[in-house]
């Protein structure tokens, strides 16, 4: 991580139509380095807290890169990092223009300013990225829940989500290969919280019953997966680590065998890029690996957004102690 870091304070990953993300990389490897600072084990802060420092937080902005209108997501990542580290945190307005009266989060709030970055006309239909997802709603609840002041926002957050869980017990992802990661943020988020850990305990199993025979998860091409490997670690992790501890070694296991020389974790194609008029991703019939159009999975190509998952994983509490 540290060797990828640029000389801005910035990370850049993945590449679509839009460039490189910037910005909401930045913010999303803040938020998962800055979620162990809340460990505190000196063993881990001796590590973390000098990388965190190097990044250049009056560079970041809500938004994907320089070039690219503000985004729900990307808020909610800088949101969470600023609000990990203690920083004052003068983007929650703006963050908060982006819940819905639904209790859900949008991507994008404006129609006019998404179909000029879209370089499209009043007759195309956007509100695919206009409405509530269920990936960007258990992202912002994830931050919400270390966020006490504004608790109104994380209930109604929370009651949207639980009215979202799928027949499989699931969470769809709209922006995301797979559905462990709005599922794995969904009980990163309300795990603590008793009245809804009984909703949390299916999407357990569920995420179990995904695991391979080797310990890994795999994406919804069936690509065996670090990144969502991590995500699906932690969501078990959090919600239970003794009861399911070898389905967890198993899988550390697996991580720990397949990382690359230089530190990282490969990538898979683990994010989607659909249509601006697409609602429901379930409606896409086929999916083309490619960054650039859209109904396309795209890889992070600089690895950055896997190895900071698989990080933030490894350093959870329950894992320390099995990190040589």
């Amino acid at each position: 991580m540290n060797t990828n870091l640029n000389n801005d304070g910035t990370w850049v990953d993945f590449l679509n139509s839009g460039g490189f993300g910037k910005y909401w990389v930045t913010s999303y490897v803040g938020y998962m380095l800055s979620d162990l600072i809340k460990a505190n084990r000196k063993k881990l802060n001796d590590i973390i807290v000098p990388l965190i420092n190097k990044i250049d937080i009056s560079k970041l902005n809500g938004s994907y890169n320089e070039f690219i209108i503000e985004d729900g997501d990307s808020f909610n990542f800088l949101v969470g990092f600023l609000n990990n580290i203690g920083q004052e945190n003068k983007y929650v307005d703006k963050w908060l223009s982006f819940f819905d009266i639904s209790g859900g989060w949008v991507t994008y709030n404006n129609i006019s300013d998404l179909r000029k970055l879209l370089k499209v006309d009043m007759s195309k239909d956007v509100s695919g990225w206009l409405l509530p997802k269920s990936c960007v709603s258990s992202a912002a609840c994830s931050v919400l829940a270390d966020m006490p002041v504004l608790k109104k926002q994380f209930e109604l957050t929370s009651q949207y989500l639980v009215k979202k869980i799928t027949g499989k017990h699931s969470l769809q992802s709209y922006w995301w290969n797979d559905d462990i990661y709005a599922t794995s943020f969904f009980i990163r988020a309300l795990y603590r919280q008793t009245e809804y850990r009984k909703y949390c305990l299916p999407a357990i199993d569920w995420i179990l019953k995904r695991q391979n025979v080797d310990g890994s998860w795999s994406n919804a091409i069936n690509e065996k997966s670090a990144f969502f490997t991590a995500l699906a670690i932690k969501a078990i992790v959090d919600f239970e680590p003794t009861k399911y501890r070898s389905q967890i070694d198993k899988g550390l296991i697996w991580i720990l065998q397949n990382q690359m020389t230089d530190g990282s974790w490969n990538s898979s194609h683990i994010l989607k890029i659909p249509d601006s008029n697409i609602d429901d991703v379930e409606n896409i019939t086929e999916w083309k690996k490619g960054s650039f159009g859209y109904n396309v999975v795209v890889e992070d190509h600089n690895r950055i957004f896997t190895t900071s998952t698989i990080i933030n994983t490894l350093g959870s509490n329950i894992l320390l102690n099995n990190i040589k």
